[in-house]
């Protein structure tokens, strides 16, 4: 796996179980688009695949749905016009700039709540905190207002 770093050090060791378990879902949202790298939209669907824990209520709440993020994402994907998707293995997870930068606002996110790993409700607080044309792009077909949002989850996990 290629991914999020803090300088050069890879920050692998500080996620969760539950984590991985995300990661390896976005990674195969992202193969089910033909698309080599992980994007920040394939992260977020793979929040929205989870049955359990802490942020899947918080999503569902919100009336947030994995059919309908699936159907905006493939309609991006469309769309885009630049994504190379030729490159990458079924081994190797390789992260797109916006996505390793994601990452590392989540450990950021973990940090600043006092925790030494990253969950993957961290990772939902960056999503919502990460500057990407992709991911406001998403935000405004789903109908959801990041700030107000984020700072709804930050409350409810805090």
């Amino acid at each position: 796996m290629t991914g999020p770093r803090t300088g050069s050090a890879l920050l692998y060791d500080r996620f969760t179980k539950n984590t991985i378990r995300i990661l390896m879902n976005a990674h195969a949202e992202a193969e089910t688009l033909g698309r080599y790298d992980v994007g920040c939209e394939q992260l977020f669907i793979a929040l929205l695949k989870e049955t359990r824990g802490l942020y899947t209520n918080i999503l569902t709440s919100a009336g947030l749905t994995l059919e309908e993020t699936r159907r905006v994402v493939a309609e991006m994907s469309e769309i885009d016009t630049t994504v190379d998707r030729t490159r990458g293995t079924a081994t190797q997870i390789i992260f797109s700039r916006d996505a390793e930068k994601c990452l590392e606002l989540a450990w950021g996110e973990a940090q600043r709540l006092g925790v030494d790993q990253i969950e993957p409700e961290h990772i939902l607080l960056a999503l919502l905190a990460t500057d990407s044309k992709s991911l406001a792009y998403l935000w405004s077909q789903l109908r959801v207002n990041r700030l107000k949002f984020k700072e709804h989850v930050f409350k409810l996990i805090s």
